[in-house]
């Protein structure tokens, strides 16, 4: 297990660090701290992401609130003789690219009650497509560690986001007036998801 985590850490440099405190690996803050968008593949058509963004203040544009950094956490599971890699989404806030936010608990919070399935399901396939991507004649794999593609699996049962989507959506349109009031504490994106990618060792 030590080594799976250990060779994970090493293939997901430069662009990713390891942040033990919260146990999470996120991409860095570009140079200059410029916004840093990945395209990929989506599940239709190609697309792209934020994975590294600097909000800056509305009258001062040269003072950065907060910093948003895509992130997620990780679990290896062995079954039945397979392992595979759980996939948490989840983000990083900075106030300057290194030093984290005085705001972090709140920020993560506040999206655990706003994101919805579909945009947790957007993050998951982003990091399953960022940790596996096609291979072609200018990519090398990791000398030791690769993964195959994000798994599937049906439930009997889910939840219609249509019931209780109208009372969450007043709430949250009363949440972001306020933030908006004050912008130190913008609400940003956080975790609320998972998903499995099968290691084909």
């Amino acid at each position: 297990m030590k080594l799976l985590n250990l060779s994970l850490t090493q293939k997901l440099k430069p662009d990713l660090m390891w942040y033990r405190d919260k146990r999470y690996h996120f991409f860095r803050a570009s140079n200059d701290l410029s916004d840093w968008n990945i395209s990929y593949r989506g599940l239709q058509k190609a697309t792209d992401r934020d994975v590294f963004k600097a909000y800056r203040n509305k009258k001062d544009k040269d003072k950065i609130i907060y910093c948003r950094h895509m992130a997620f956490r990780h679990y290896f599971q062995r079954h039945e003789d397979q392992w595979y890699l759980e996939i948490n989404p989840t983000y990083h806030y900075t106030r300057d690219g290194q030093n984290l936010s005085f705001f972090y608990e709140e920020k993560l919070q506040g999206i655990k009650r706003m994101e919805r399935n579909n945009a947790v399901f957007g993050q998951v396939y982003f990091w399953a497509q960022y940790l596996s991507p096609p291979h072609d004649l200018f990519s090398e794999d990791h000398p030791f560690l690769n993964f195959g593609q994000l798994q599937h699996f049906e439930m009997p049962i889910g939840i219609d986001d249509k019931v209780w989507l109208p009372k969450e959506e007043e709430e949250e349109a009363m949440a972001l007036d306020a933030d908006e009031a004050t912008e130190e504490n913008t609400i940003s994106q956080g975790q609320i998801n998972t998903g499995t990618l099968r290691l084909p060792l």
